[in-house]
């Protein structure tokens, strides 16, 4: 076997009886660790000729769940790179969301509050419902054709560095914050897109009421939308992006202080799953925002770490990280999640990382240690509910 035959070999994602239809650049790219997680500390490093790295692993469980969703919904799963067939599947995905505004447009006013109501519903989001009722947080819900998404930041763009940046120390410390906001954004998309058929189960009945087909299309939509971020070309999912007010930019969400103190989650998107996505996205923003940090410096780290094209390899890596963490504190202790990721925000950066290391990269060390997390809050939460617990994140317990 030639040497350039092993590398292909050593390179190659073991997908079993899944069609191969990935982008070889995204191959390239996880293999070598060449994109904007490839070096973050929060994954374990690469073992060359062991086989699939923990990155590669989690992105074919992330790719083999939407083979399997495109199946059960009734889309066209493309075989492989074949211009024809990816073309076929962008055919299919456009002429399904026409169809689906064209159904939407009607009743937008039940939409709107539905996808928020999906959204309560779902184990892992069902207690931030009593901070809505209070009036802390507030979700606006708006369904439109197009999302205007000028403003939002590139990696190429011009860099103002943070104060002090020039001093080696304030530069390494800067850059560990930054890495943790990268795999924390990770984490967030993950729970967005591992909740995109979430509707199929918490809002099925509402649904159908409107319109039977509606669920099935729905799950169809969201199946291609995951797709694209495998099957497509990242210079040209980059240009997509670029382009504001293009539909190829499902939605976006942004959180807004109100004048009575109270935070808005502002969500938009281009069809309702999507903006049930940008919902749990905004929800997610307002449970990462740690009140402990410098507001200078977290400003700082995130004007260095959020990136528009940063998306493409967090949609493919963080889904199937988010299923684990459910899995490793189980269904139903789903409940803890905001609390989880409460503290997963406010960790060390170097504890944080010493840890997701270990739970990325499979091991039972890192299982036990999400677990046994959730378990500390579960408990936390028991005492809450017999008197006032101020180890408990503000946001949850009505401060």
């Amino acid at each position: 076997m030639s040497k350039a035959t092993k590398r292909l070999l050593e390179m190659a994602m073991e997908l079993g009886d899944t069609p191969d239809s990935i982008h070889p650049t995204h191959k390239r790219n996880l293999a070598r660790g060449q994109h904007p997680l490839g070096q973050n500390p929060a994954f374990p490093p690469a073992q060359p000729g062991q086989g699939m790295n923990p990155q590669e692993r989690h992105a074919v469980g992330t790719y083999k769940a939407i083979a399997q969703n495109l199946q059960r919904y009734g889309g066209y799963m493309p075989r492989s790179q074949n211009p024809r067939e990816i073309l076929r599947a962008a055919q299919d995905m456009f002429q399904t969301l026409g169809d689906l505004q064209e159904r939407e447009a009607a009743h937008i006013d039940e939409l709107e509050p539905l996808a928020v109501e999906t959204v309560l519903r779902l184990p892992e989001f069902k207690s931030l419902r009593r901070v809505i009722e209070s009036g802390q947080l507030k979700i606006e819900p708006y369904l439109n054709r197009r999302v205007n998404i000028q403003g939002m930041e590139f990696s190429d763009a011009p860099r103002v560095e943070p104060e002090g940046y020039q001093v080696p120390e304030i530069k390494a410390e800067y850059d560990e914050m930054v890495q943790k906001r990268k795999m924390i954004n990770t984490i967030i998309q993950g729970a967005a897109v591992s909740n995109n058929y979430s509707f199929a189960y918490y809002t099925r009945d509402e649904l159908q009421a409107i319109d039977p087909s509606l669920v099935r299309d729905y799950g169809k939509m969201m199946a291609y939308s995951e797709l694209g971020y495998f099957i497509q070309d990242p210079k040209m999912l980059k240009m997509a992006a670029a382009a504001a007010g293009s539909e190829m930019q499902g939605g976006d969400e942004r959180l807004k202080r109100n004048e009575d103190g109270s935070v808005s989650v502002v969500a938009r998107a281009i069809t309702f799953p999507m903006l049930v996505q940008e919902i749990i996205k905004g929800l997610m923003e307002y449970l990462s925002w740690n009140d402990e940090e410098d507001p200078d410096t977290q400003y700082a780290v995130n004007k260095e770490a959020d990136f528009v094209e940063d998306e493409q390899v967090q949609m493919q890596l963080g889904p199937n990280i988010y299923r684990q963490i459910i899995d490793a504190i189980g269904l139903d202790s789903a409940e803890v999640w905001p609390y989880l990721h409460d503290r997963l925000v406010k960790m060390p950066v170097r504890e944080f990382n010493e840890n997701m290391r270990a739970f990325t990269g499979g091991t039972p060390e890192g299982k036990a240690w999400m677990k046994r997390l959730a378990d500390e809050i579960k408990g936390q939460i028991q005492g809450q509910a017999e008197g006032p617990n101020e180890s408990l994140p503000w946001r949850m317990n009505g401060g």
